[in-house]
């Protein structure tokens, strides 16, 4: 762990989460959007996310408080692409960006999708640091909810191989200071458990 942290020191901009190989390029993305656009514009439907195409782009990997209109990852099934979009809106209520009766029940729900489908937890992992792209002060009570969701994350499924280092940087550069050493104590738990 010492040695990663002193990668992570001397090389953070090597783990960004914008260099994951597993993300969908932010063009197809923002294209993507454009379609959805187009196709609820001509139903009659107001939108509340305005920009154009490279605007759209550029905010793929920033916090939103609006569901997004498609995985932030390429997945091959489309069955799993739907469940991630649904799986951000479970984060949004938990996090109080989105109205729920019992946003408990949303965190609940995505944990239990983290555990039971492997598949479908690095685009987790990556919607949190999308969420947690803005800092604590600035994003409050539902920036902190959602490390709290970091946190019992990496207590209950593993990010991917390839995403860890991503997970472990961002950790050791974005979480509060007096915080960082619970994050950065459960992260190697959770590798752990895929093992085992």
């Amino acid at each position: 762990m010492a040695l990663r942290k002193l990668l992570f020191d001397a090389h953070p901009q090597q783990y960004a989460l914008e260099h994951y190989a597993g993300l969908r390029p932010p063009e197809e993305w923002a294209a993507s959007n454009l379609a959805s656009v187009g196709s609820n514009l001509a139903a009659g439907k107001v939108l509340g996310s305005g920009g154009g195409k490279a605007e759209r782009a550029e905010g793929m990997l920033r916090h939103a408080a609006e569901p997004i209109h498609r995985s932030l990852l390429r997945h091959d099934s489309p069955g799993l692409a739907k469940e991630a979009t649904r799986q951000f809106k479970n984060l949004l209520a938990f996090c109080g960006e989105r109205k729920a009766a019992q946003p408990e029940s949303s965190a609940a729900e995505w944990l239990r999708a983290g555990v039971e489908e492997p598949s479908l937890r690095g685009e987790m992992y990556v919607q949190l640091l999308k969420q947690l792209s803005v800092p604590l002060a600035a994003g409050g009570r539902a920036t902190q909810r959602c490390w709290h969701l970091l946190a019992a994350s990496l207590a209950h499924f593993p990010p991917p191989k390839p995403l860890e280092n991503v997970v472990g940087c961002f950790i050791h550069t974005q979480a509060a200071p007096g915080e960082r050493g619970t994050y950065e104590a459960l992260a190697p738990r959770a590798s752990r458990s895929s093992t085992a």
